[in-house]
């Protein structure tokens, strides 16, 4: 429950501590408030703006916000001007620890990893249009990639860059397969963003995600879950390749949720193949 609650009072932390320490850094003409509303205000572009980045810009950007943020705590205690501001920077790289060491990592248990060779079972999946889609329907090699949801800003990207490369999996008969435990009504609004990509998927009740091990327990922020209806448990990002036969050629089980496989990757298994 935790790791629910933590992303939210992250950004609870940041948005006042942004407000808060500009105010008090125009109204007392305070670098140290100044710096650590800067550092505030910092860490908040980032979180939002996540998905905007590639999949992996993200990681990068992270890491050097959190450098940044030791360098702005080391500066507001060496000036030694506010208590106040130092604790609100201090929270910040506090933050950025937990984040960094606790709350990326991901922990999969070993029924979540597949053995390249293996048969992949037949899944079931709902459809936009509500009509049920099995993976053994097809006789094309497919691309299946589980996300998170709307909410995850590196599973946007990763999606979004999927979706630039979509027409060179078509021209390789793949099928992508886009798939979250997500509300419908999210997956019907992702899917208009990109009208070129077929399949957005849902495990509308997380039975075939669990089945295979992914389910991510109280991963979504909890303001998401309460206020748009997402689901408390999500799923592991995982990306699966698998044959006509439904063999799988490649998988990924990314161990930092930051870092995700480049589109590149997929297309040298399926060339191969």
């Amino acid at each position: 429950m935790i790791r629910s609650i933590f992303p939210t009072v992250w950004l609870a932390i940041s948005s006042f501590g942004a407000a808060f320490s500009l105010i008090l850094s125009a109204w007392f003409l305070s670098v140290s408030w100044l710096l650590a509303g800067l550092c505030s205000l910092v860490t908040l572009v980032v979180l939002l703006k996540s998905g905007q980045l590639k999949a992996n810009g993200f990681f990068l950007v992270s890491r050097v916000t959190l450098i940044g943020t030791l360098v702005f705590s080391a500066l507001i205690i060496a000036m030694d001007q506010s208590a106040a501001a130092t604790v609100v920077v201090l929270l910040q790289l506090a933050s950025w620890l937990l984040y960094e060491f606790w709350y990326s990592p991901l922990k999969r248990p070993e029924k979540s990893r597949f053995k390249i060779g293996e048969k992949l079972p037949d899944l079931t999946f709902t459809q936009m249009d509500g009509q049920t889609y099995s993976t053994a329907e097809s006789d094309l090699s497919q691309l299946l990639l589980f996300y998170r949801g709307n909410w995850c800003g590196v599973c946007m990207a990763q999606v979004r860059q999927i979706a630039d490369e979509y027409h060179k999996f078509s021209g390789k008969k793949v099928e992508i397969l886009l798939i979250s435990n997500q509300p419908i009504e999210e997956v019907k609004r992702l899917s208009r963003v990109y009208p070129g990509v077929k399949r957005f998927l849902v495990d509308e009740h997380g039975s075939e995600i669990k089945r295979l091990g992914l389910v991510h327990r109280w991963a979504t922020p909890i303001h998401e879950a309460v206020i748009k209806g997402f689901p408390r448990d999500s799923v592991l990002p995982t990306v699966i390749a698998i044959d006509s036969r439904s063999r799988i050629l490649y998988a990924d089980f990314t161990e930092e949720y930051r870092i995700r496989p480049e589109p590149e990757a997929f297309l040298r298994v399926f060339a191969a193949a």
